[in-house]
């Protein structure tokens, strides 16, 4: 029986290494057993893949973070951007009646107990953290972890991302060039909308995203 035999290679594979002895180290080791189990590789090849791609995305993450600045003038934009993001951030935290969605900062999203899923940055913060602080970046909840949990709306949101990142990578049509905030935005919407949220929802989330990065100097 094909569910037998599925328990049996997850039995297996968990009981080497000492995985059983802590509680989350086994959970996380289980989750990456049935994702690399999906995709048909091994659990090793799933967790060095998962590496590169993190990796990747850090590498790529200097580059556009440091374009960022030099466009921005060495950060003017982003003092500027301090002064004047509280005002958005009172008005974010409330569940919008045409999209019914909760958009707040990160911090908020953190310590909010109504908050199950992980809250998942609108404007990228591997991409934005140079200029937009990690805590005020304004995010969705989303679930699901966005690297190990295949198939969950968290991991779907990045893995549709990644397809407009590779543009800009070596081998990628557009390599060598910078992407425009417009595209960043664009690509955004369809992140979300492959995380499983409505055309509405999606949009309420880019205009929040967008208004963020007029206040951190933004324009383009």
């Amino acid at each position: 029986m094909k569910g037998s035999n599925d328990l049996m290679f997850l039995e297996r594979s968990m009981s080497d290494s000492g995985a059983w002895v802590n509680p989350d180290e086994k959970l996380q080791r289980l989750k990456d057993t049935v994702a690399a189990r999906k995709l048909n590789i091994s659990l090793a090849q799933y967790r060095h893949g998962l590496k590169i791609i993190e990796n990747t995305q850090k590498e790529f993450a200097k580059i556009f973070s440091k374009r960022i600045r030099d466009r921005l003038g060495g950060g003017n934009a982003n003092r500027a951007g301090e002064r004047s993001n509280q005002r958005l951030i009172e008005g974010a935290g409330s569940i919008g009646l045409d999209s019914d969605i909760l958009i707040d900062s990160y911090k908020n999203m953190r310590n909010n107990p109504d908050v199950i899923g992980q809250s998942h940055h609108l404007n990228q913060d591997a991409a934005f953290r140079d200029v937009i602080p990690k805590n005020d970046g304004l995010c969705v909840e989303l679930e699901g972890n966005a690297f190990r949990d295949v198939g969950s709306p968290h991991y779907s949101a990045h893995e549709n991302l990644e397809s407009f990142w590779n543009n800009f990578r070596s081998k990628g049509d557009l390599y060598g060039d910078t992407p425009k905030i417009s595209d960043y935005n664009s690509a955004l919407y369809d992140s979300l909308r492959a995380a499983g949220l409505s055309d509405a929802q999606a949009k309420v989330a880019v205009q929040n995203a967008a208004k963020q990065q007029l206040q951190y100097g933004f324009s383009e």
